[in-house]
């Protein structure tokens, strides 16, 4: 308010003060005589004053006309002018706020409205590598793979852009199926940034995924020296790689060279129940029995396993049924595993005959935790003991709605099938649970 009233005074003082002259001049006596040649021209005062300043504001103008017509004619020329940089900032003032925009629209998911301002500040601000960035970005977030991947491409023209740009490369390949180019592609990004445990983990994914074990080992210990695994993953994860690389040579021939890469595999993760089931045939075949045995005796007191259980059942197949149960006696000695350990005790019982001393086995997990094996082995021992049809039809009645047997499943994707290093469903790395998916599910 005080600004306003300020302003409104210095108006009136002025035209006052104007005024009060222009009084002046004309109570004034005399008058101003201009001659052009011949001709004579007599004015007053005030006449002559007012003609003496529009000559002088009309020779400013004049002037400056002069200066701005120059200035164009230096534009069009290409010479660096007030007026070329006037345009200039106008268009980087443009090219700002279309980049905020497009940022701004990318973090609310507007994609469209994201990409149109992408583009538009990628104009403005003559391709720069941020607004080349934020265009790849908007193009892969609206489903455009292949603009995605033109922009993406041109940032590997600038050092500073060449990580996000190969990132941004190897997950369009790894979305098209192109996963030996996506390799590459990881590989070099490794080289750029050998400390990126981004990069690092994408590496070791596509390694796994395209079975370079040997590759994978020397990523994962790229990634322990970062130290973003501790030492029982690492242990774990390379033990399961040993074991792919075993599997892999066992299927060209190489025994002898799968057994030495699998005895490796054990004494990084003796649990790895695969691995031990693989070592075990394979020192068999090697006609080394004893330390085929050894070998799961170490693991079942470790972690108990059906599998385990037929791999030590196959040592020998010309067994009585009351030589295999004296053999597993070892096995049932240190072991705390109730569950496990009476249903293979029950199904060593069933195959001597023995049915009342495999109903004592399975006596409290009727009660606690039956699932369908307990019960269709119930159903067997009923059967082995003389049971009506009836009591016999009601166990495998309650075995079919009860809650399955344990199984391998993924805890990634919830895929139930053999144990694998890599989930044939969704390529998670040692992803294979014992258990049931189901309670998983609802556990979750």
């Amino acid at each position: 308010m005080f600004w306003s009233l300020f302003k409104g005074s210095l108006v009136l003082f002025t035209s006052a003060l104007l005024a009060f002259g222009a009084s002046k001049l004309v109570e004034m006596p005399g008058e101003v005589n201009f001659v052009f040649y011949d001709k004579e021209i007599r004015a007053s005062l005030l006449a002559a004053t007012i003609t003496l300043l529009g000559f002088g504001v009309s020779f400013f103008i004049l002037v400056k006309l002069v200066g701005f017509c120059t200035a164009i004619l230096a534009f069009i020329t290409g010479k660096d002018t007030a007026f070329s940089r006037y345009l200039k900032r106008s268009r980087i003032s443009r090219g700002q706020k279309s980049l905020k925009n497009g940022l701004i629209a990318l973090t609310e998911g507007d994609n469209k409205r994201s990409l149109l301002e992408a583009n538009r500040a990628y104009r403005a601000l003559d391709k720069s590598e941020i607004t080349t960035l934020l265009c790849a970005q908007a193009a892969m977030s609206s489903g455009d793979i292949k603009l995605a991947e033109f922009y993406y491409k041109q940032l590997l023209g600038y050092k500073d852009s060449q990580l996000v740009a190969l990132v941004g490369l190897i997950k369009i390949k790894i979305s098209d199926g192109k996963n030996s180019t996506a390799l590459k592609l990881a590989q070099k990004a490794a080289l750029i940034k050998p400390g990126s445990i981004e990069v690092l983990q994408t590496l070791f994914k596509l390694q796994t995924n395209c079975d370079d074990w040997n590759g994978a080992r020397r990523t994962l210990l790229a990634e322990k020296n970062t130290g973003n695994l501790s030492n029982d993953i690492m242990a774990r994860r390379e033990a399961v790689l040993l074991f792919a690389e075993a599997r892999k040579l066992r299927e060209m021939g190489q025994i002898e060279k799968a057994l030495d890469k699998v005895r490796e595999a054990i004494k990084k993760s003796p649990s790895l129940i695969p691995a031990v089931c693989m070592a075990t045939e394979l020192e068999f075949l090697s006609g080394k029995k004893t330390k085929a045995s050894k070998i799961i005796i170490s693991c079942w007191n470790l972690q108990p396993h059906p599998n385990l259980a037929r791999a030590f059942s196959a040592l020998e197949v010309s067994e009585t049924p009351h030589e295999r149960f004296k053999r597993f006696a070892p096995l049932f000695k240190n072991s705390t595993d109730c569950l496990t350990n009476n249903i293979i005790k029950a199904e060593l019982y069933i195959g001597m005959e023995d049915f009342p001393s495999a109903r004592r086995e399975l006596k409290n997990l009727i009660s606690e935790r039956p699932n369908s094996k307990i019960l269709i082995l119930m159903a067997a021992i009923e059967k082995g003991s003389g049971a009506s049809e009836n009591i016999i039809r009601g166990w495998l009645t309650r075995a079919a709605s009860a809650e399955r047997e344990p199984e391998w499943f993924c805890g990634a994707c919830a895929n139930i099938g053999a144990w694998e290093p890599i989930c044939p469903n969704c390529n998670s790395f040692d992803s294979y649970e014992w258990g049931s998916p189901l309670l998983r599910i609802q556990n979750s």
